[in-house]
């Protein structure tokens, strides 16, 4: 190995930043490729019509599972500026408190989804209930297993996250592959959806009980005025930035496949497979950004520079992924997809474009979440609004969605860069306690 090449790597190995983005770098891109593989598998085996029926019923999973998922951040960045002061003591009793809650919440939230299941299969042009039961079952799994996954992440264990995110996602591949070839259709790829939670759930009970097993004895004092409080507090305002984000990226589909005859719908969410690659590629860096800048916080240091970094590179995977979308889109969809509808090929450079903007709004959305500034929430939530009312009054054609999602999109990413600047005083001391 020759002496520059020796050089870069000892820099890259010694910024944290650089080497724990390439740890998740590599585990996120594991996990896509496992969705990917898993996302062609179904388009592939599913007929048009059934794919929609699936895209529709994950499209109801993402945006339900906004008024749990915002638990994540809001748990990661407390245990980040507790274990940023080596306050360990606040950190165990925090996560046996949110162990509970969120287990009592998945219940409910089962039972919720169970008593209304007819209503939305009826809206959704869905024959079967039962598929919306599923659903609902995939979402309470998912929120009891926030909790271990949000320590790893606030903790900056990046090695454990990446294989809490890669293991379960290659069992649901195994699982929901299995058993479409078995003939079980769409309840078979909603099995593998059912499996990912529950082997998160699992895997990380193990993993985060193997690092609170180092953690010195708590002394009574750290952790006796700690309580649910401050997270169900920052849980209003983080969870209208990331519902407000659920609807710009996922309620089209939804309203799509109201609005669209079963065929549109299925040929919209065929190339919107593109496009979400475009939006999760990156999402590796906002992982390293949160944390991190909420330790900064913390600390009373400056996390900015984290902003600049994670918004480069992504800008400069996203005008690559663009460019290829844009001279190529044909060979594109053939190759993730295997189809080549004429109307699907049309949609692809629209829905990269907007996707590409999305991605930047989401790293912009996790700085200022880590750093407790919420000026951007209640625009970007306008924003949302306004999108989906635009598409449910005006919608001659898909085309025709995609462009008010790209005018979206782009609205989206300066409003929130723009709010994005602001001087925001730490409110975590060894004195302060949740």
């Amino acid at each position: 190995m020759n002496k520059p090449t020796a050089s870069l790597r000892a820099r890259i190995l010694k910024d944290d930043f650089l080497r724990h983005t390439g740890v998740m770098v590599l585990g996120t891109g594991l996990v896509n490729v496992f969705n990917l593989v898993y996302q062609l598998g179904l388009v592939r085996l599913l007929s048009v019509v059934e794919y929609g029926i699936l895209n529709a019923l994950i499209s109801i999973l993402v945006v339900a599972s906004q008024f749990t998922v915002p638990f994540r951040p809001v748990l990661a960045r407390s245990f980040a500026s507790y274990l940023a002061l080596n306050e360990t003591g606040p950190v165990r009793k925090l996560l046996k408190l949110a162990t509970r809650d969120l287990g009592l919440i998945a219940a409910g939230i089962f039972l919720a989804i169970t008593v209304f299941s007819g209503t939305l299969a009826a809206w959704q042009q869905i024959d079967q209930s039962h598929y919306i039961i599923l659903t609902g079952l995939v979402i309470a799994a998912a929120t009891a297993a926030i909790v271990p996954g949000a320590f790893l992440w606030g903790y900056q264990r990046f090695t454990g996250l990446a294989a809490l995110g890669v293991l379960p996602t290659f069992l649901k591949l195994l699982t929901g592959i299995a058993l479409i070839y078995a003939g079980f259709g769409v309840y078979g790829a909603l099995a593998g959806y059912i499996v990912l939670p529950v082997a998160a759930l699992l895997i990380g009970g193990i993993l985060v009980r193997g690092q609170v097993r180092n953690f010195p004895t708590a002394r009574t004092t750290q952790a006796e005025n700690v309580t649910m409080g401050r997270i169900y507090r920052d849980f209003i305002p983080t969870g209208i930035a990331l519902f407000a984000f659920a609807v710009l990226t996922n309620f089209d589909v939804i309203l799509v496949k109201h609005l669209f005859s079963p065929r549109e719908a299925g040929y919209y969410s065929v190339a919107q497979i593109v496009g979400k690659m475009i939006l999760f590629l990156p999402s590796a860096l906002a992982i390293v950004v949160f944390p991190k800048s909420a330790a900064s916080r913390a600390r009373n240091k400056a996390s900015s520079p984290l902003l600049k970094k994670g918004i480069i590179s992504v800008a400069l995977f996203n005008i690559s992924a663009f460019s290829v979308c844009l001279i190529a889109p044909g060979l594109v969809l053939k190759v993730l997809t295997g189809k080549t509808d004429v109307e699907s090929i049309l949609l692809v450079p629209w829905f990269t474009l907007g996707m590409s903007f999305y991605a930047l709004t989401w790293i912009v959305i996790f700085y200022n979440l880590s750093i407790q500034n919420n000026k951007c929430i209640i625009p970007l939530a306008a924003i949302g609004v306004l999108q989906s009312l635009a598409i449910y009054i005006h919608h001659p054609s898909l085309v025709s969605i995609l462009v008010i999602l790209n005018i979206s999109a782009f609205l989206s990413f300066i409003v929130t860069l723009v709010l994005s600047k602001s001087k925001v005083k730490p409110v975590y001391s060894r004195k302060q306690h949740c």
